[in-house]
């Protein structure tokens, strides 16, 4: 794994004490069927804004397209942008097969640096920009969850 995505996937993924970086709510974006290589392009679009890098992680599953994510880093905080769960109709025993849905993208931004220089509004301002010049719409997730369902 690339070691800003590793950084940056410890970010989000830490405990819930309170020793956890600071960080934003999570936005969810739709991409319409068929346009799922806009994730890239959104992508190299905020990184464009903000004069940020990005690092690109992908990760092979049992079932379904692999999970992709995305980190853009830069001023002492992290955009981590990745492929969301899609959980599917349940079996006669209610289990669910989950995939991940290269259509659903959830982000969010996390401090990574002893010194935050840029904002968090100005993250996340940056990539609702690019997302609506790509004509994707952004919502606030519900509890930290961008998760589909069948």
């Amino acid at each position: 794994m690339v070691p800003a995505v590793a950084l940056g996937v410890a970010a989000i993924l830490g405990s819930c004490t309170a020793s956890r970086l600071p960080q934003t709510g999570f936005y969810c974006i739709d991409l319409p069927d068929g346009r799922e290589g806009d994730a890239d392009a959104l992508v190299d679009a905020i990184a464009e804004r903000l004069k940020f890098k990005v690092s690109k992680g992908q990760f092979a599953s049992e079932a379904g397209p692999p999970k992709e994510i995305w980190e853009v880093y830069g001023g002492g905080v992290s955009l981590i942008i990745a492929t969301q769960m899609h959980s599917g109709k349940p079996d006669q025993l209610g289990n669910r097969e989950t995939v991940f849905n290269p259509n659903r993208l959830g982000f969010n931004v996390a401090k990574t640096g002893r010194r935050q220089r840029v904002r968090f509004d100005v993250v996340v301002s940056a990539a609702i920009s690019a997302a609506n010049q790509l004509d994707l719409k952004v919502k606030k997730a519900v509890q930290e969850e961008c998760s589909t369902q069948v």
